[in-house]
């Protein structure tokens, strides 16, 4: 209290507005130039409608500025790298049909968000890197079969999970890296038939793993770094795989 008046301090626990809320109000209701200004990238088709959107890397939006992405009902791809959106905000992407591209990483996205993601039924690429993402997500994300690069890399998943993506027969890019992988995981990695990239670093995989890998016919590279495989059978590994750059 200072002079007879009390002083209240601001409360803290308010979140700052949304950036694309902000924009929004910025740009007279104009949602179009609002999301230029947040966007480092937009591209649109012949009618002016938004088919491509990166946002900035430092314009965190949130649950409620995705409510209004979801209603750009033409976005092919989606490029959202640490922003806010929570699982709670997940809902606004069901209405993005036409999305071919996903990038969610580095955000607070866990296992509840995965079944609005898995009714995108057009998605060729998921990146979900650094996410809170587990092994039963990975039921929900089987569902997009026509995944063909998926990115699961920093998440929350084991070699546990990895039994639930046989059904991602079209996959060609898989990033695991830096999870909790073990050797019993690597044996489902084998309905991948297609597999051209598969990352694996950072994991806990030993000289076991290795006589499955040599069965990738497809594969042009492969990241083990950081495992537990001993040099001699990296060696062979890489004499076994010669059309494979394999980085140890």
């Amino acid at each position: 209290m200072v002079g007879g008046f009390m002083h209240t301090q601001p409360d803290q626990s308010e979140e700052p507005p949304d950036p694309l809320l902000e924009a929004v109000n910025a740009h007279n209701g104009n949602v179009y130039w609002a999301i230029k200004s947040i966007a480092r990238r937009v591209e649109t088709n012949a009618s002016g409608e938004i088919t491509l959107l990166f946002i900035k890397y430092t314009v965190k939006v949130g649950n409620d500025g995705f409510k209004e992405i979801g209603k750009l009902t033409q976005l092919e791809s989606l490029d959202a790298t640490d922003c806010a959106i929570t699982n709670a905000g997940s809902p606004s992407l069901v209405g993005l049909q036409h999305l071919r591209e996903l990038i969610l990483d580095i955000t607070e996205l866990g296992d509840d968000a995965l079944p609005r993601i898995a009714k995108l039924h057009s998605l060729k690429r998921l990146s979900l890197s650094a996410t809170r993402v587990g092994d039963l997500g990975l039921k929900e994300i089987a569902k997009l079969r026509g995944l063909e690069s998926l990115n699961l890399s920093s998440t929350n998943i084991t070699h546990v999970g990895l039994e639930y993506l046989k059904p991602l027969a079209h996959l060609t890019n898989l990033d695991l890296g830096e999870n909790g992988i073990r050797d019993d995981g690597i044996i489902h990695l084998a309905a991948f038939k297609n597999l051209q990239s598969l990352t694996l670093n950072y994991n806990r995989l030993t000289d076991a793993s290795a006589e499955w890998l040599k069965g990738f016919k497809h594969l042009k590279f492969l990241n083990l770094k950081g495992n537990l495989i001993s040099d001699d059978v990296k060696a062979k590994l890489i004499e076994a795989m010669p059309y494979t750059t394999v980085n140890t």
